[in-house]
């Protein structure tokens, strides 16, 4: 089963790839580990063509508390543009892949509060917090696009004397 919802936030364009590391490195905080109100795991976020241009997506699989319900699903937050310029809109999209359907829709509640305060800690960041995450999406970008680079030479990087 899944589901699919806008979310009631957006970003700036700016804001868009930072927001995407601080929710990755927030879901990464909970990979195997067992206490609290849910786990990780398989934690990865990535750029993706949307047809108003470049998105973000921050995608994982999560247990859900109580464990002994066998709750779990696939997450991905997709952060794209909108028609309006320098906007992008919160997708949050939900695979079931394990449990009950009725205890599922339960436990999603508190899974979802928490990440709703996600979003709202984000919006309470300090600039300089925020451009710590501004500046390791860039970073991450650039490194990507120097490894396509490479690969498009065959794997091998140039060698000086070329």
């Amino acid at each position: 089963m899944q589901e699919a919802a806008d979310t009631p936030f957006a970003v700036t364009g700016e804001q868009a790839a930072g927001l995407n590391g601080f929710l990755s490195e927030w879901f990464q905080a909970y990979e195997e580990y067992s206490i609290g109100d849910f786990v990780t795991q398989g934690v990865a976020s990535e750029e993706f063509e949307h047809d108003n241009g470049k998105a973000y997506r921050v995608k994982c699989m999560t247990w859900l508390a109580p464990f002994d319900l066998g709750v779990s699903q696939r997450v991905a937050i997709e952060t794209t543009p909108t028609d309006t310029a320098d906007v992008f809109d919160i997708h949050l999209i939900i695979d079931r892949e394990s449990g009950d359907i009725s205890n599922w829709k339960r436990v999603n509640r508190r899974f979802l509060n928490t990440l709703r305060k996600q979003f709202l800690i984000w919006r309470t960041l300090k600039q300089a917090e925020r451009e710590r995450y501004l500046l390791a999406a860039e970073t991450a970008s650039i490194d990507k696009q120097e490894t396509d680079r490479i690969s498009d030479l065959g794997g091998a990087e140039p060698s000086p004397a070329a």
